[in-house]
C-alpha cells in the first residue's frame, strides 16, 4: 500500500485527479477504503502515516461510508506508540526514520493532548540519538542520509528551524551539518559517508532541501499540495553564508571602476557576481532585516552586472562594426566568382 501512496502522492503533486485514475479511485484504495483488501496498519505504522499525510495533503474529504477516518488513523498511531515513546518498523526500539515519519504525520493534530504528549516524547528522542557529527544513525546502526533527511522533514514539519535549534545541535553541528557531510562533488548524495552516488538517499536529501527552502522562506510543509507556493524572489544561497553578498558587491563595485578590456574576462565577472542555483547549507536563520538588506544589495548587484553587461556588447557591437567594413563579405566574393565563370563560359561558347 505505500507503494500505491507514493505514486497517488506524485501524481497529485502533478495536479492529478487521484480520486479517478482511469477509473480508479487512487486515493480512497491506498487511504480510506484500504481496509477493503487488508487493514491498514498491516505494515504498522508506516502505511497509516503515509495515508495521513496523504489525506491532508489537499485537504481531501473522507466519505462517511469509509472503511477508516482521520480519527481511526490518528488512534492507530497513538496505540502503535512504543512504551518509551517513539515509534519503529518492527521490534521494540525506536527508529529514527519511522519516528519522523509520524511526527510528520501527526504534526497537524498537535493541539490534541495524547498527540501532543507523544510529539514532545519524540522531539526529546530525536535530539538524544543525534550523532556529534549532526547526523543520525540508521537501521544498520551506522549514520546515514536517509535518516538524517527524515529529521529535516520531520523538524520543519513541527515549526522547528534544524540549522539553529540549540536541541538539534551537537558538538557545534546542526541536522543541516549533518546532511551536507554526504553531498558529492557532482551534486548527489551518498548513502554512508565517503559512499558512491545512491539515488534513495540523493532524492530524500533533495526531498529536505526543498523542505528547509520552504520553511526558511514561510512557505507551506512540504506535503502541504493545497495550493502552489507562492514565487520567491530570494535564493535559497543567501540564507546561508555570512557576507557572500557583500562580498559579491565590492566586487562588483571594483570591476566596475577598472573594467577588463577582453569580454572573456567580462564574462566571468559576471558569473562571479551572478547568484546561482546551487543549494548551501543553512548555517544561520534570516531575519527580516537581513532580508531587506540582501534584497537592496542583490539589485545593487544586478544593476552593476546589467552595466557591466551593457558596456561589453556595445564593445563587441563596435568592434564587429569596424572588422565588417575592413573585410568584404564573403557571399560578394562568391557572386563575383559565379559571373566570371558565366562570362568566361559564354566566350568558350561564341569560339566553338
Amino acid at each position: 500500500v505505500t507503494d500505491m501512496q507514493r505514486v497517488a502522492f506524485a501524481l497529485s503533486a502533478s495536479g492529478a485527479d487521484i480520486t479517478n485514475i482511469n477509473g480508479h479511485n487512487l486515493l480512497g484504495d491506498s487511504t480510506y477504503n484500504r481496509a477493503k483488501v487488508k487493514p491498514l496498519n498491516t505494515q504498522g505504522a508506516n502505511a497509516v502515516a503515509y495515508a495521513l499525510l496523504l489525506l491532508d495533503s489537499k485537504n481531501y474529504t473522507v466519505p462517511s461510508n469509509a472503511k477508516t477516518n482521520r480519527g481511526n488513523m490518528i488512534n492507530m498511531l497513538v496505540k502503535a506508540e512504543l512504551p518509551d515513546g517513539g515509534f519503529a518498523l518492527f521490534g521494540d526500539n525506536p527508529d529514527i526514520d519511522m519516528t519522523s515519519i509520524v511526527m510528520q504525520a501527526l504534526s497537524p493534530y498537535k493541539n490534541r493532548t495524547a498527540v501532543k504528549e507523544i510529539l514532545n516524547k519524540c522531539v526529546d528522542i530525536l535530539s538524544s540519538r543525534q550523532d556529534p557529527s549532526g547526523g543520525y544513525k540508521s537501521f544498520s546502526n551506522e549514520i546515514s542520509c536517509e535518516s538524517t533527511a527524515q529529521v529535516v522533514l520531520c523538524l520543519t514539519a513541527m515549526g522547528i528551524n534544524p540549522a539553529t535549534n540549540e536541541g538539534f545541535i551537537k558538538n557545534g553541528n546542526s541536522v543541516m551539518d549533518g546532511l551536507s557531510v554526504f553531498n558529492l562533488d557532482g551534486g548527489a548524495f551518498c548513502h554512508f559517508k565517503d559512499g558512491k552516488p545512491d539515488n534513495m538517499a540523493t532524492y530524500q536529501a533533495l526531498c529536505a532541501l526543498v523542505s528547509t527552502y520552504r520553511f526558511m522562506n514561510g512557505q507551506k510543509s512540504f506535503y502541504d499540495f493545497s495550493e502552489k507556493a507562492k514565487p520567491n524572489t530570494v535564493r535559497i544561497n543567501k540564507h546561508y553564508k555570512k557576507n557572500t553578498v557583500k562580498s559579491k558587491l565590492n566586487k562588483s563595485k571594483s570591476n566596475t571602476s577598472k573594467p577588463k578590456k577582453n569580454s572573456s574576462s567580462a564574462s566571468s565577472v559576471q558569473d562571479t557576481q551572478k547568484p546561482t542555483d546551487k543549494v548551501e547549507f543553512i548555517t544561520t536563520a534570516p531575519t527580516k532585516a537581513k532580508k531587506r538588506t540582501a534584497i537592496k544589495e542583490s539589485t545593487e548587484i544586478e544593476e552593476t552586472t546589467i552595466a557591466l553587461t551593457n558596456n561589453n556588447s556595445q564593445k563587441e557591437n563596435k568592434s564587429k562594426t569596424k572588422s565588417e567594413n575592413k573585410r568584404t563579405p564573403l557571399y560578394i566574393d562568391f557572386a563575383v566568382l559565379t559571373l566570371a565563370y558565366i562570362a568566361l563560359a559564354v566566350v568558350k561558347r561564341r569560339q566553338k
